[in-house]
Protein backbone atom coordinates (compact mmCIF):
# COMPACT_ATOMS: atom_id res chain seq x y z
CA UNK A 1 0.00 0.00 0.00
CA UNK A 2 1.42 3.82 -0.72
CA UNK A 3 1.88 5.91 1.88
CA UNK A 4 -0.44 8.47 0.35
CA UNK A 5 -3.43 5.91 0.97
CA UNK A 6 -1.86 4.94 4.41
CA UNK A 7 -2.59 8.42 5.20
CA UNK A 8 -6.14 8.60 3.62
CA UNK A 9 -6.78 5.76 6.03
CA UNK A 10 -8.14 6.65 9.72
CA UNK A 11 -10.71 4.27 12.00
CA UNK A 12 -13.99 5.93 12.82
CA UNK A 13 -14.41 4.72 16.11
CA UNK A 14 -18.12 6.18 16.68
CA UNK A 15 -19.17 3.94 13.40
CA UNK A 16 -18.44 0.29 12.45
CA UNK A 17 -17.05 1.40 8.74
CA UNK A 18 -13.84 2.94 8.13
CA UNK A 19 -14.22 6.52 6.39
CA UNK A 20 -11.80 8.84 4.64
CA UNK A 21 -10.37 11.38 6.27
CA UNK A 22 -12.28 13.96 3.65
CA UNK A 23 -15.33 12.82 5.57
CA UNK A 24 -14.87 15.33 8.10
CA UNK A 25 -15.13 18.26 5.87
CA UNK A 26 -17.55 17.55 2.94
CA UNK A 27 -21.10 16.98 3.49
CA UNK A 28 -23.08 13.76 2.55
CA UNK A 29 -25.07 13.47 -0.29
CA UNK A 30 -28.92 12.86 0.62
CA UNK A 31 -30.14 11.29 -2.24
CA UNK A 32 -27.70 8.78 -2.30
CA UNK A 33 -28.88 5.03 -2.19
CA UNK A 34 -28.00 2.69 1.12
CA UNK A 35 -25.61 -0.35 0.00
CA UNK A 36 -28.55 -2.70 0.99
CA UNK A 37 -30.73 -0.90 -1.50
CA UNK A 38 -27.92 -0.95 -4.27
CA UNK A 39 -27.64 -4.64 -3.10
CA UNK A 40 -31.27 -5.42 -3.87
CA UNK A 41 -30.93 -3.13 -7.25
CA UNK A 42 -28.16 -5.70 -8.63
CA UNK A 43 -30.33 -6.48 -11.21
CA UNK A 44 -30.59 -3.55 -12.81
CA UNK A 45 -27.27 -2.79 -13.23
CA UNK A 46 -26.06 -1.95 -17.08
CA UNK A 47 -23.63 -3.42 -19.39
CA UNK A 48 -22.25 0.04 -19.71
CA UNK A 49 -21.56 0.31 -15.76
CA UNK A 50 -21.03 -2.82 -14.70
CA UNK A 51 -19.24 -5.46 -17.24
CA UNK A 52 -17.79 -2.54 -20.02
CA UNK A 53 -14.24 -0.75 -18.16
CA UNK A 54 -13.22 2.46 -19.79
CA UNK A 55 -11.17 0.21 -22.65
CA UNK A 56 -14.13 -1.78 -23.98
CA UNK A 57 -12.62 -5.23 -21.90
CA UNK A 58 -15.39 -6.93 -20.09
CA UNK A 59 -16.11 -6.43 -16.14
CA UNK A 60 -16.10 -10.22 -15.35
CA UNK A 61 -12.16 -10.70 -17.18
CA UNK A 62 -10.86 -8.04 -15.35
CA UNK A 63 -12.02 -8.52 -12.31
CA UNK A 64 -11.21 -12.24 -11.89
CA UNK A 65 -7.90 -11.33 -13.41
CA UNK A 66 -6.80 -8.65 -11.37
CA UNK A 67 -8.50 -10.44 -8.03
CA UNK A 68 -6.91 -13.48 -8.51
CA UNK A 69 -3.91 -12.10 -7.73
CA UNK A 70 -2.80 -11.57 -3.63
CA UNK A 71 -4.83 -9.70 -1.79
CA UNK A 72 -3.46 -5.86 -2.39
CA UNK A 73 -5.47 -2.69 -1.70
CA UNK A 74 -3.45 -1.00 -4.28
CA UNK A 75 -4.88 -3.69 -7.03
CA UNK A 76 -8.17 -3.83 -5.70
CA UNK A 77 -8.60 0.61 -5.71
CA UNK A 78 -7.06 0.17 -9.14
CA UNK A 79 -10.13 -2.29 -9.93
CA UNK A 80 -12.60 0.13 -8.63
CA UNK A 81 -11.45 3.02 -10.25
CA UNK A 82 -11.54 0.65 -13.55
CA UNK A 83 -15.60 -0.33 -13.02
CA UNK A 84 -16.71 3.08 -11.53
CA UNK A 85 -14.64 5.78 -13.59
CA UNK A 86 -13.79 7.34 -9.89
CA UNK A 87 -10.32 6.97 -8.18
CA UNK A 88 -11.18 5.57 -5.04
CA UNK A 89 -9.18 5.08 -1.49
CA UNK A 90 -8.31 1.91 -0.22
CA UNK A 91 -10.93 2.86 2.83
CA UNK A 92 -13.68 3.40 0.99
CA UNK A 93 -12.53 -0.25 -1.36
CA UNK A 94 -11.66 -1.99 1.51
CA UNK A 95 -14.12 -0.94 4.50
CA UNK A 96 -17.13 -3.40 3.44
CA UNK A 97 -15.14 -6.15 3.14
CA UNK A 98 -13.78 -6.02 6.42
CA UNK A 99 -16.92 -4.39 7.82
CA UNK A 100 -19.08 -7.39 6.54
CA UNK A 101 -16.76 -9.96 7.85
CA UNK A 102 -16.88 -8.15 11.44
CA UNK A 103 -20.45 -7.79 11.76
CA UNK A 104 -22.12 -10.55 9.37
CA UNK A 105 -23.67 -7.01 7.29
CA UNK A 106 -22.78 -5.02 4.31
CA UNK A 107 -22.56 -1.32 5.83
CA UNK A 108 -23.67 1.79 4.40
CA UNK A 109 -20.56 2.47 1.63
CA UNK A 110 -18.84 5.89 2.63
CA UNK A 111 -20.50 9.10 1.26
CA UNK A 112 -18.74 11.32 -1.44
CA UNK A 113 -16.91 14.30 0.27
CA UNK A 114 -16.60 17.49 -1.64
CA UNK A 115 -13.22 17.64 -3.43
CA UNK A 116 -14.17 14.40 -4.85
CA UNK A 117 -15.62 13.55 -8.35
CA UNK A 118 -19.05 12.00 -7.73
CA UNK A 119 -20.04 9.49 -10.68
CA UNK A 120 -23.75 10.19 -12.14
CA UNK A 121 -24.42 6.75 -12.23
CA UNK A 122 -25.00 6.21 -8.05
CA UNK A 123 -26.62 2.52 -8.58
CA UNK A 124 -23.60 1.20 -10.41
CA UNK A 125 -21.21 2.88 -7.79
CA UNK A 126 -23.11 1.28 -4.75
CA UNK A 127 -23.11 -1.78 -6.08
CA UNK A 128 -19.88 -2.95 -7.88
CA UNK A 129 -18.08 -2.29 -4.18
CA UNK A 130 -20.63 -4.79 -2.45
CA UNK A 131 -19.72 -7.39 -5.29
CA UNK A 132 -16.04 -6.77 -4.64
CA UNK A 133 -16.95 -7.17 -0.47
CA UNK A 134 -18.75 -10.73 -1.07
CA UNK A 135 -15.88 -12.35 -3.61
CA UNK A 136 -13.01 -10.91 -1.01
CA UNK A 137 -14.82 -12.36 2.10
CA UNK A 138 -15.56 -15.93 0.32
CA UNK A 139 -11.83 -15.82 -0.76
CA UNK A 140 -11.07 -15.34 2.74
CA UNK A 141 -12.93 -17.65 4.40
CA UNK A 142 -11.83 -20.63 1.67
CA UNK A 143 -8.17 -19.40 2.96
CA UNK A 144 -9.29 -19.60 6.68
CA UNK A 145 -10.49 -23.19 5.47
CA UNK A 146 -7.58 -24.26 4.01
CA UNK A 147 -5.26 -23.15 6.57
CA UNK A 148 -7.75 -24.99 9.21
CA UNK A 149 -7.13 -28.31 7.44
CA UNK A 150 -3.58 -28.21 6.91
CA UNK A 151 -3.47 -27.71 10.92
CA UNK A 152 -5.57 -30.58 11.23
CA UNK A 153 -3.55 -32.23 8.96
CA UNK A 154 -0.59 -31.34 10.54
CA UNK A 155 -1.73 -32.72 14.35
CA UNK A 156 -2.62 -36.08 13.28
CA UNK A 157 0.76 -36.63 11.46
CA UNK A 158 2.31 -35.64 14.48
CA UNK A 159 0.24 -37.62 16.09
CA UNK A 160 0.58 -40.44 13.73
CA UNK A 161 4.46 -40.11 14.02
CA UNK A 162 4.26 -40.12 17.58
CA UNK A 163 2.33 -43.14 17.89
CA UNK A 164 4.87 -45.14 15.90
CA UNK A 165 8.06 -43.86 17.92
CA UNK A 166 5.68 -45.71 21.00
CA UNK A 167 5.42 -48.61 19.30
CA UNK A 168 9.23 -48.63 18.33
CA UNK A 169 10.52 -48.14 21.91
CA UNK A 170 7.73 -50.64 23.86
CA UNK A 171 9.29 -53.40 21.28
CA UNK A 172 12.59 -52.61 21.64
CA UNK A 173 12.36 -52.75 25.49
CA UNK A 174 10.41 -56.32 25.24
CA UNK A 175 12.91 -57.45 23.71
CA UNK A 176 15.23 -56.53 25.86
CA UNK A 177 13.53 -57.19 29.04
CA UNK A 178 13.95 -60.80 30.53
CA UNK A 179 11.98 -63.32 29.64
CA UNK A 180 11.20 -64.48 32.96
CA UNK A 181 10.12 -60.84 34.31
CA UNK A 182 6.60 -61.26 34.72
CA UNK A 183 4.92 -57.65 34.59
CA UNK A 184 3.62 -56.80 37.23
CA UNK A 185 6.00 -58.40 39.87
CA UNK A 186 8.85 -56.84 41.78
CA UNK A 187 12.11 -58.10 39.92
CA UNK A 188 14.39 -59.55 42.08
CA UNK A 189 17.41 -57.23 42.64
CA UNK A 190 19.95 -60.59 42.85
CA UNK A 191 18.27 -62.30 40.14
CA UNK A 192 20.96 -62.32 37.05
CA UNK A 193 18.72 -60.44 34.03
CA UNK A 194 20.12 -62.02 30.67
CA UNK A 195 20.11 -59.62 28.02
CA UNK A 196 19.40 -61.19 24.34
CA UNK A 197 23.01 -61.86 22.77
CA UNK A 198 23.91 -59.09 19.86
CA UNK A 199 24.08 -60.88 16.60
CA UNK A 200 27.84 -60.97 15.59
CA UNK A 201 28.73 -59.00 12.22
CA UNK A 202 29.70 -61.56 9.98
CA UNK A 203 33.23 -60.49 8.63
CA UNK A 204 32.34 -58.56 4.93
CA UNK A 205 34.09 -60.12 1.86
CA UNK A 206 36.01 -57.88 -0.09
CA UNK A 207 34.69 -58.60 -3.85
CA UNK A 208 37.28 -56.78 -6.21
CA UNK A 209 35.56 -56.50 -9.63
CA UNK A 210 36.47 -58.91 -12.22
CA UNK A 211 37.74 -56.71 -14.70
CA UNK A 212 41.08 -55.95 -12.62
CA UNK A 213 42.21 -59.65 -12.34
CA UNK A 214 41.68 -59.97 -16.23
CA UNK A 215 43.84 -57.31 -17.11
CA UNK A 216 46.16 -58.84 -14.49
CA UNK A 217 46.34 -61.85 -16.62
CA UNK A 218 46.37 -60.79 -19.86
CA UNK A 219 49.88 -58.83 -18.84
CA UNK A 220 52.86 -61.68 -18.48
CA UNK A 221 54.84 -59.19 -16.97
CA UNK A 222 52.68 -58.74 -13.80
CA UNK A 223 52.51 -61.44 -11.77
CA UNK A 224 49.05 -61.56 -9.79
CA UNK A 225 49.46 -61.20 -6.05
CA UNK A 226 48.94 -63.62 -3.48
CA UNK A 227 46.26 -62.51 -1.63
CA UNK A 228 46.06 -63.40 2.30
CA UNK A 229 43.13 -65.02 3.21
CA UNK A 230 42.34 -63.83 6.68
CA UNK A 231 40.71 -66.70 9.05
CA UNK A 232 37.53 -66.34 9.94
CA UNK A 233 37.45 -65.29 13.31
CA UNK A 234 36.50 -67.66 16.23
CA UNK A 235 33.41 -67.53 17.29
CA UNK A 236 32.63 -69.23 20.72
CA UNK A 237 29.63 -71.53 20.77
CA UNK A 238 26.62 -70.31 22.69
CA UNK A 239 26.27 -71.56 26.19
CA UNK A 240 23.02 -71.53 27.24
CA UNK A 241 22.59 -69.66 30.65
CA UNK A 242 22.79 -72.04 33.67
CA UNK A 243 19.28 -72.28 35.05
CA UNK A 244 19.18 -73.07 38.49
CA UNK A 245 16.92 -76.53 38.64
CA UNK A 246 13.78 -76.04 40.66
CA UNK A 247 14.54 -77.59 44.29
CA UNK A 248 12.44 -81.07 44.81
CA UNK A 249 10.46 -81.62 47.31
CA UNK A 250 9.31 -84.66 48.99
CA UNK A 251 6.36 -85.40 51.81
CA UNK A 252 7.36 -85.93 55.10
CA UNK A 253 5.35 -87.92 57.32
CA UNK A 254 5.91 -87.40 61.68
CA UNK A 255 3.96 -90.28 63.05
CA UNK A 256 3.69 -89.84 67.11
CA UNK A 257 2.63 -93.17 69.31
CA UNK A 258 0.20 -90.78 71.22
CA UNK A 259 -0.50 -87.88 68.71
CA UNK A 260 -1.69 -86.82 65.39
CA UNK A 261 0.50 -87.11 62.68
CA UNK A 262 2.10 -84.33 60.90
CA UNK A 263 2.71 -84.23 57.51
CA UNK A 264 5.55 -81.93 55.47
CA UNK A 265 6.13 -81.55 52.13
CA UNK A 266 9.69 -79.79 51.95
CA UNK A 267 13.03 -79.48 50.15
CA UNK A 268 16.05 -81.27 51.45
CA UNK A 269 16.45 -81.00 55.18
CA UNK A 270 18.08 -82.33 58.29
CA UNK A 271 15.38 -83.62 60.93
CA UNK A 272 16.32 -81.22 63.46
CA UNK A 273 15.17 -78.37 61.11
CA UNK A 274 11.99 -79.84 60.33
CA UNK A 275 11.13 -80.31 63.32
CA UNK A 276 11.68 -76.50 64.05
CA UNK A 277 9.95 -75.65 60.65
CA UNK A 278 6.81 -77.83 61.54
CA UNK A 279 7.06 -76.04 65.06
CA UNK A 280 7.48 -79.63 67.18
CA UNK A 281 9.52 -79.84 69.93
CA UNK A 282 10.21 -83.63 71.49
CA UNK A 283 10.44 -84.29 74.91
CA UNK A 284 12.39 -86.79 77.12
CA UNK A 285 9.83 -89.37 76.36
CA UNK A 286 10.09 -89.06 72.89
CA UNK A 287 12.00 -91.53 70.86
CA UNK A 288 12.31 -90.90 66.97
CA UNK A 289 13.45 -93.17 64.76
CA UNK A 290 16.59 -91.11 63.08
CA UNK A 291 18.76 -88.68 64.71
CA UNK A 292 18.01 -84.98 64.05
CA UNK A 293 21.13 -84.94 62.01
CA UNK A 294 19.91 -86.61 59.80
CA UNK A 295 19.30 -85.39 56.37
CA UNK A 296 15.93 -86.35 54.74
CA UNK A 297 15.93 -86.55 50.62
CA UNK A 298 12.93 -88.92 49.79
CA UNK A 299 9.64 -89.37 50.72
CA UNK A 300 9.99 -90.70 54.28
CA UNK A 301 7.77 -91.57 57.77
CA UNK A 302 9.73 -90.71 61.30
CA UNK A 303 8.18 -92.57 64.16
CA UNK A 304 8.33 -90.83 67.40
CA UNK A 305 7.42 -93.73 69.85
CA UNK A 306 7.31 -92.78 73.94
CA UNK A 307 9.53 -94.19 75.85
CA UNK A 308 8.58 -94.05 79.91
CA UNK A 309 10.19 -95.55 83.13
CA UNK A 310 8.22 -96.54 85.76
CA UNK A 311 9.37 -97.93 88.96
CA UNK A 312 7.97 -100.96 90.38
CA UNK A 313 8.43 -103.54 93.53
CA UNK A 314 8.08 -107.21 93.60
CA UNK A 315 8.20 -109.91 95.76
CA UNK A 316 10.54 -112.95 95.79
CA UNK A 317 11.28 -115.63 97.38
CA UNK A 318 14.09 -116.78 99.10
CA UNK A 319 14.94 -120.48 99.44
CA UNK A 320 15.62 -121.94 102.27
CA UNK A 321 18.89 -124.12 102.78
CA UNK A 322 18.70 -128.32 103.95
CA UNK A 323 21.18 -129.09 106.36
CA UNK A 324 21.42 -132.66 106.60
CA UNK A 325 23.51 -134.79 109.46
CA UNK A 326 24.72 -138.17 108.77
CA UNK A 327 24.35 -140.42 112.50
CA UNK A 328 24.40 -143.83 113.19
CA UNK A 329 21.25 -143.43 115.62
CA UNK A 330 18.77 -144.39 113.11
CA UNK A 331 17.81 -147.11 110.25
CA UNK A 332 20.06 -146.58 107.39
CA UNK A 333 18.63 -144.38 104.67
CA UNK A 334 15.59 -142.94 106.83
CA UNK A 335 15.86 -139.37 108.09
CA UNK A 336 14.99 -137.54 111.21
CA UNK A 337 14.20 -133.96 110.92
CA UNK A 338 15.18 -131.35 113.37
CA UNK A 339 14.05 -128.75 111.89
CA UNK A 340 11.90 -127.99 108.77
CA UNK A 341 12.60 -125.20 106.26
CA UNK A 342 11.39 -122.33 104.90
CA UNK A 343 11.77 -119.62 102.57
CA UNK A 344 11.98 -116.25 103.35
CA UNK A 345 10.78 -112.67 101.39
CA UNK A 346 12.79 -110.04 99.76
CA UNK A 347 10.99 -106.87 98.05
CA UNK A 348 12.95 -106.04 94.65
CA UNK A 349 12.81 -102.71 93.14
CA UNK A 350 13.36 -102.41 89.27
CA UNK A 351 13.25 -99.35 86.99
CA UNK A 352 11.19 -100.71 83.99
CA UNK A 353 11.28 -99.12 80.20
CA UNK A 354 8.43 -99.12 78.44
CA UNK A 355 8.50 -98.44 74.39
CA UNK A 356 4.76 -97.25 73.27
CA UNK A 357 3.44 -99.55 76.37
CA UNK A 358 5.56 -102.54 75.94
CA UNK A 359 8.38 -103.34 78.08
CA UNK A 360 11.82 -103.48 76.27
CA UNK A 361 13.91 -104.12 79.70
CA UNK A 362 13.60 -103.94 83.60
CA UNK A 363 16.81 -102.89 85.75
CA UNK A 364 16.91 -104.01 89.49
CA UNK A 365 17.81 -100.71 91.76
CA UNK A 366 17.39 -102.30 95.16
CA UNK A 367 16.36 -105.74 97.32
CA UNK A 368 15.52 -105.60 100.43
CA UNK A 369 14.80 -108.90 103.04
CA UNK A 370 11.66 -108.66 104.62
CA UNK A 371 12.06 -111.71 105.73
CA UNK A 372 14.35 -113.98 106.63
CA UNK A 373 14.38 -117.83 105.38
CA UNK A 374 14.63 -120.91 108.23
CA UNK A 375 16.96 -123.93 107.43
CA UNK A 376 16.16 -127.20 107.17
CA UNK A 377 17.64 -129.66 109.38
CA UNK A 378 17.61 -133.12 109.37
CA UNK A 379 19.55 -136.11 110.60
CA UNK A 380 19.99 -139.30 107.83
CA UNK A 381 20.98 -142.83 109.07
CA UNK A 382 23.81 -143.89 107.57
CA UNK A 383 25.14 -147.13 109.71
CA UNK A 384 28.48 -147.97 110.32
CA UNK A 385 30.69 -151.08 111.44
CA UNK A 386 32.86 -152.05 114.41
CA UNK A 387 34.87 -154.65 115.68
CA UNK A 388 33.74 -156.64 118.75
CA UNK A 389 35.59 -158.36 121.43
CA UNK A 390 35.70 -161.74 119.55
CA UNK A 391 38.13 -159.37 116.88
CA UNK A 392 34.82 -159.84 113.78
CA UNK A 393 33.93 -156.67 111.91
CA UNK A 394 30.43 -156.13 112.18
CA UNK A 395 28.53 -153.84 109.92
CA UNK A 396 24.45 -152.41 111.69
CA UNK A 397 22.30 -149.81 109.93
CA UNK A 398 21.96 -148.11 113.30
CA UNK A 399 22.50 -148.29 117.18
CA UNK A 400 20.51 -146.72 120.14
CA UNK A 401 21.75 -146.41 123.65
CA UNK A 402 19.52 -148.24 125.91
CA UNK A 403 19.19 -149.40 129.74
CA UNK A 404 20.01 -152.46 130.92
CA UNK A 405 19.51 -155.22 133.30
CA UNK A 406 20.36 -158.84 134.18
CA UNK A 407 18.31 -162.06 134.66
CA UNK A 408 19.49 -165.87 134.69
CA UNK A 409 16.74 -167.21 134.72
CA UNK A 410 16.76 -171.13 132.95
CA UNK A 411 14.43 -172.66 130.76
CA UNK A 412 12.77 -172.01 127.19
CA UNK A 413 12.23 -168.31 126.20
CA UNK A 414 9.41 -166.93 124.58
CA UNK A 415 10.22 -167.85 121.04
CA UNK A 416 11.10 -171.75 122.73
CA UNK A 417 14.29 -171.31 122.47
CA UNK A 418 17.10 -172.05 125.92
CA UNK A 419 17.76 -169.32 127.72
CA UNK A 420 21.66 -168.64 127.47
CA UNK A 421 23.85 -165.88 127.01
CA UNK A 422 22.76 -165.72 122.78
CA UNK A 423 19.26 -164.23 124.50
CA UNK A 424 18.01 -160.94 125.78
CA UNK A 425 14.34 -159.62 126.41
CA UNK A 426 12.76 -157.15 125.46
CA UNK A 427 9.21 -154.89 124.73
CA UNK A 428 8.52 -156.61 121.79
CA UNK A 429 6.52 -153.53 121.10
CA UNK A 430 10.01 -151.29 120.44
CA UNK A 431 12.28 -154.05 119.74
CA UNK A 432 10.72 -156.69 117.22
CA UNK A 433 11.05 -160.30 118.51
CA UNK A 434 14.19 -161.65 116.78
CA UNK A 435 16.12 -158.99 116.21
CA UNK A 436 20.02 -159.53 116.16
CA UNK A 437 21.95 -157.08 118.10
CA UNK A 438 24.93 -156.31 119.25
CA UNK A 439 24.81 -155.28 123.10
CA UNK A 440 28.11 -153.12 124.59
CA UNK A 441 29.08 -150.14 126.01
CA UNK A 442 32.72 -148.45 126.87
CA UNK A 443 33.37 -151.82 130.20
CA UNK A 444 31.15 -154.46 129.15
CA UNK A 445 30.44 -156.55 125.58
CA UNK A 446 28.48 -159.11 125.64
CA UNK A 447 28.51 -160.26 122.10
CA UNK A 448 25.53 -160.83 119.26
CA UNK A 449 22.11 -161.24 121.36
CA UNK A 450 19.09 -162.56 119.67
CA UNK A 451 15.32 -160.84 120.57
CA UNK A 452 13.93 -164.10 122.00
CA UNK A 453 12.24 -163.03 125.07
CA UNK A 454 10.09 -161.01 127.14
CA UNK A 455 9.27 -159.95 130.61
CA UNK A 456 6.42 -158.06 132.07
CA UNK A 457 8.70 -155.57 133.87
CA UNK A 458 10.56 -154.65 130.58
CA UNK A 459 9.09 -151.74 129.35
CA UNK A 460 9.61 -149.47 125.95
CA UNK A 461 13.41 -149.29 124.93
CA UNK A 462 14.79 -151.30 128.27
CA UNK A 463 16.58 -155.12 127.77
CA UNK A 464 16.87 -157.50 129.91
CA UNK A 465 20.64 -159.24 129.56
CA UNK A 466 20.62 -163.13 130.45
CA UNK A 467 23.77 -163.81 132.08
CA UNK A 468 25.12 -167.12 133.47
CA UNK A 469 26.61 -167.48 136.98
CA UNK A 470 30.00 -168.64 135.53
CA UNK A 471 30.60 -164.89 133.71
CA UNK A 472 33.34 -162.71 135.27
CA UNK A 473 31.32 -159.54 134.27
CA UNK A 474 27.85 -160.67 136.21
CA UNK A 475 29.29 -159.70 140.10
CA UNK A 476 30.07 -155.95 138.86
CA UNK A 477 27.72 -155.84 136.25
CA UNK A 478 24.64 -157.09 138.94
CA UNK A 479 26.13 -154.40 141.77
CA UNK A 480 25.63 -151.49 139.82
CA UNK A 481 21.88 -152.75 139.16
CA UNK A 482 20.82 -150.17 136.13
CA UNK A 483 22.96 -149.53 134.06
CA UNK A 484 22.04 -146.61 131.45
CA UNK A 485 24.52 -146.16 128.63
CA UNK A 486 24.21 -149.73 127.37
CA UNK A 487 24.28 -149.37 123.53
CA UNK A 488 22.61 -152.32 121.77
CA UNK A 489 23.47 -152.72 117.10
CA UNK A 490 20.98 -153.55 114.77
CA UNK A 491 23.66 -156.32 112.96
CA UNK A 492 22.96 -156.25 109.11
Amino acid sequence: MSEKNEKDLNLNEDSDIMTPIEEETAAPKQDEPTAEENIGDSDGITEETANIDDDGDTFDDEFDEEFDEEDDDDNLAAVAERITGVRHTVAATAAPIRVREETGRIPTPPKPTAGIPVRENNESENTVPAIISDSAASERKSTSMRMFNTIIASALAVFVILGAVIVTVNVTASKERPTDLIIGETPDPEAEIILPEEEENEPEEIVTPESEPEETLSDPSVQPEETETQPEPETEPETEPETEPEPVKFTVTIDFYNKEDITVVTEAITFGDLLNAAGCKLTDSDVPSMSLDTLIAADTVVAIDQRVWLTETAESEIAYRSKAKEIDTIPRGTTNYIQYGENGISTLTYAVEYINGVEVSRTLTSEAVTKQPVDEIYEIGVGGSFVGADGVTYTYSHRRVVPATYYNIEGLTFLGTMADESVIAVDRSYIPLGTKLYVKNDKYDFGVRIASDVGSMIKEWEIDIWIDDSNPQLESFAYIGYHWDMEIYYID
